[in-house]
């Protein structure tokens, strides 16, 4: 899946080789994180492998933003070659991002219990801050007027957006006919 879906699809476009999306068929989508979320949570990763995973991760981000930078500098325009949230270099970071979080001992940084009661509520919200963010974007961008690849939106954007669904889906909560559809 990694191959024929993260892989392949962006060194053929990179190298401007058309790509035949028949090997990928069967990974389409995002099922990708689903499989890796689920094996890496089950997994015991050694520390050496850690590391690596790490680099990997820091890695990845640099090559999308430098590339990024690079081609859009020379074509004068925004290159969208690796925007893609399948593509590899997005899949070695989010695998970086899950194991460091996985791996850091959150009893020890959060002792007290009204933390950790906080910490709870607030990740009792993820499933309804994931359903709803798409459309908060989309306010957002309209009411401020930018653009989605606007600095201003890439520093603040992703912040803004989720304490915005975070109020709204603790809102929602509270509401005693909504809270039993709420997740």
């Amino acid at each position: 899946m990694f191959i024929t879906k993260s892989f392949l699809p962006v060194i053929f476009k990179f190298f401007g080789i058309t790509y035949n999306s028949y090997l990928s068929i069967l990974f389409d989508g995002y099922i990708i994180f689903v499989i890796l979320g689920y094996l890496l949570s089950t997994m015991e990763i050694k520390k050496k492998q850690r590391i690596i995973i790490y680099i990997l991760g820091i890695i990845s981000c640099i090559f999308r933003y430098s590339v990024t930078y690079y081609l859009s500098t020379k074509d004068q325009i925004i290159n969208k070659l690796l925007f893609e949230y399948t593509q590899f270099h997005s899949v070695f970071l989010a695998i970086a991002v899950f194991v460091f979080i996985k791996n850091i001992n959150w009893d020890k940084i959060f002792k007290k219990e009204k933390i950790k009661n906080i910490l709870a509520k607030v990740s009792g919200c993820s499933f309804g801050i994931y359903l709803m963010h798409k459309i908060i974007i989309y306010y957002e961008l309209s009411l401020l007027e930018l653009n989605n690849y606007s600095i201003e939106w890439r520093i603040g954007g992703a912040i803004l957006t989720y304490f915005i669904c975070l109020l709204l889906v603790l809102i929602l909560k509270k509401i005693p006919i909504l809270r039993r559809i709420v997740p």
